[in-house]
């Protein structure tokens, strides 16, 4: 496990470093323990509309503000095989060492030179993940009578020949003690072979994760934690890479309009206590209890009551109706579909978009946010968008809910063990722009010239409905999607400089509306840290500040520094779902994009039209109408 002086932000343990992500810190190498493994966080969040969809069956935990030692995440060492680069030895990591010098350190070096955690790993699609057996891959060119002979596992060494660039081919993995012949990476390219790994009977897959086996375990114990995997092999990937981790992430904005129900106490001691009553007894007696006239816990909520300055009736009546609540919520449905689970981030942008079409101005202690018509704008802002609405504060609550791997064919669980009735949490606080579309000029637009928009990016639609066939992306692919989601790019890019802050600290929320031409674009940060609330974002929402935004976003999308081989390329990005957008112009920081930094096409926007050959885009139709 990982020492205690090792830390993070709160914000990093939903992404990127959430359950199953493998972490790198000071040269050592972890995957993240899903959450049977944690501490329990020990601050709730509530949101009423998140915590109906996920049924009440799961709390909302995050971590407290201040170090606390009774949470925290846990850690495994992963991968267990190490690499020298001084003596170039493969070894497993030796405890006593590791103990001795509190860092991976080589037991062949005599100055014990700091290992580097081996770069590949393998994983399936179904979201397993394991490492190679390092032995019996070098040893997988002999017979297998020549393999049994070897017994010395201390001599197994990792070297490039520095050829070729230094390829799959030129990596090479050798034993010297039986002096077998060197085995090349390049083996394991295409697949990862089944006998390298520690696998269960009849399958290729592990069926594990990093957390619930070890390398020296007996095949015994390691079969009764393995689940059935039904792939046919395992990839092989160097550890960094990105297909290895995607987190499943529920993000909604607190935009109730319902009057918050308050108790007028601190309920909070009398939550915990009501928690340790079910833990105990289970909720059913945990009723029966509280109601009875012989209550065994009277002593403790009399305690409790005091603390919360309320007499013991009202701590007791709280207690009853909120155990009544819980088992009310038992009841509700909760077996939902691998189709209804896949919407729930849908639902939540669908209660947003029906929010903001409404226009009401709002001022709430969590949600700040006035509308502006830009009839007092530049022609071409009021040609653009319709409303700019100043969100001077919300709150975002960001709940992990599991991962995938590769293919995405199976999401897996934060807690695999089922154990746990909670799930990670952050609630972040910030500010944002919320920009209306004008609808009148976005359906004059697509009447005119829909029929070579929809030319011009059907390409990108049909590389997306190939991938959606292995990969499950939850990636829209509407016109009127390419073209939002690039518009949004462009505004964060611009605004990163005009606001103050930085680049990655900007978020995006698209709502989109095909059916009736609908669309809408909201930035705004909501961070952990100071970064969340300066006033810089807010004050861009000012109609002459975004029309000055405006004439800089008009010229960004119609030249690219890239140009023109940015402008004529058809297919790039993300498993070239993109065209004429590259970091020159379009793309973002990933944590900022909500889909990959995918769907994105420049011309949508500034294509200049027949005199260059190409689609007129929506500046350029804008610029015709003034």
């Amino acid at each position: 496990m990982i020492d205690n002086l090792k830390k993070m932000r709160r914000a990093q343990t939903i992404q990127p470093f959430g359950v199953g992500a493998i972490i790198d810190i000071d040269g050592e190498s972890f995957v993240v323990n899903d959450i049977s493994k944690w501490r329990r966080p020990s601050q709730i969040v509530e949101l009423e509309r998140l915590n109906k969809l996920l049924g009440f069956k799961k709390e909302l935990r995050s971590f407290s503000s201040f170090e606390n030692p009774e949470e925290s995440l846990t850690v495994s060492r992963f991968p267990q095989w190490h690499h020298c680069s001084k003596c170039s030895s493969l070894q497993l990591l030796d405890k006593a060492l590791l103990e001795k010098h509190g860092e991976p350190r080589c037991g062949n070096c005599k100055s014990k030179s700091k290992l580097s955690p081996m770069r590949f790993i393998a994983y399936c699609n179904n979201g397993h993940l394991t490492e190679f057996n390092w032995w019996l891959f070098a040893h997988s060119n002999q017979q297998q009578a020549n393999t049994g002979n070897c017994t010395v596992y201390d001599q197994i060494f990792f070297t490039t020949t520095g050829k070729h660039g230094g390829d799959f081919d030129q990596m090479i993995v050798k034993c010297r003690a039986c002096d077998s012949p060197g085995v090349s990476l390049k083996r394991l390219q295409d697949r990862a072979i089944p006998g390298h790994l520690v696998y269960a009977n009849n399958q290729a897959c592990c069926g594990t994760q990093p957390w619930m086996v070890h390398p020296k375990m007996s095949r015994d114990k390691r079969m009764e934690v393995a689940t059935t995997c039904k792939e046919v092999t395992m990839k092989f990937e160097p550890r960094g890479s990105s297909s290895i981790h995607r987190p499943k992430i529920l993000s909604a904005i607190d935009i109730s309009l319902k009057a918050k129900e308050s108790n007028d106490f601190d309920s909070s001691a009398l939550n915990l206590l009501l928690e340790d009553i079910i833990e105990e007894i289970g909720l059913d007696l945990c009723i029966l209890s509280l109601e009875s006239d012989d209550n065994k816990y009277e002593t403790k909520i009399e305690r409790y009551a005091s603390q919360a300055n309320i007499s013991y009736e009202k701590a007791l009546e709280f207690l009853i109706n909120s155990a009544k609540k819980k088992l009310e919520n038992d009841f509700g449905d909760s077996n939902d579909t691998e189709e209804e689970v896949d919407k729930k981030q849908e639902n939540l942008l669908k209660d947003e978009l029906d929010f903001f079409k409404k226009r009401i101005d709002v001022h709430q202690d969590n949600f700040d946010i006035t509308f502006e018509s830009t009839a007092t704008g530049s022609k071409f802002t009021s040609l653009l968008f319709s409303h700019i609405a100043k969100i001077r504060r919300l709150r975002e609550i960001r709940v992990l809910t599991g991962f995938t791997r590769g293919q995405g064919l199976v999401d897996v669980s934060v807690d695999i063990s089922e154990e746990r009735n909670w799930l990670p949490t952050i609630e972040a606080f910030g500010e944002g722009i919320y920009f209306e579309l004008n609808k009148s000029t976005i359906t004059k637009y697509f009447k005119e010239h829909g029929d070579e928009f929809s030319k011009l990016v059907r390409g990108q639609q049909q590389v997306l409905e190939k991938l959606n066939d292995n990969y499950l992306l939850d990636i829209p692919d509407s016109d009127l999607f390419i073209l939002t989601h690039t518009l949004s790019h462009l505004l964060i890019r611009q605004l990163t400089f005009n606001s103050g802050y930085s680049s990655s600290a900007l978020r995006e929320r698209v709502f989109v509306d095909p059916d009736s031409n609908y669309a809408g674009i909201m930035i705004y940060t909501s961070e952990l840290d100071a970064e969340g609330t300066m006033g810089g974002l807010v004050d861009q929402a000012r109609i002459e500040a975004i029309n000055l935004v405006l004439d800089k976003l008009n010229e960004s999308a119609i030249w690219c520094s890239a140009d023109p081989v940015c402008r004529e390329t058809d297919s790039q990005g993300f498993s070239g779902l993109n065209r004429s957008a590259c970091h020159c112009c379009s793309l973002i920081a990933e944590t900022s994009c909500t889909f990959q930094n995918a769907m994105l096409n420049r011309l949508t926007l500034g294509g200049l039209g027949k005199e260059r050959d190409e689609v007129s885009g929506l500046f350029n139709f804008i610029q015709e109408l003034i």
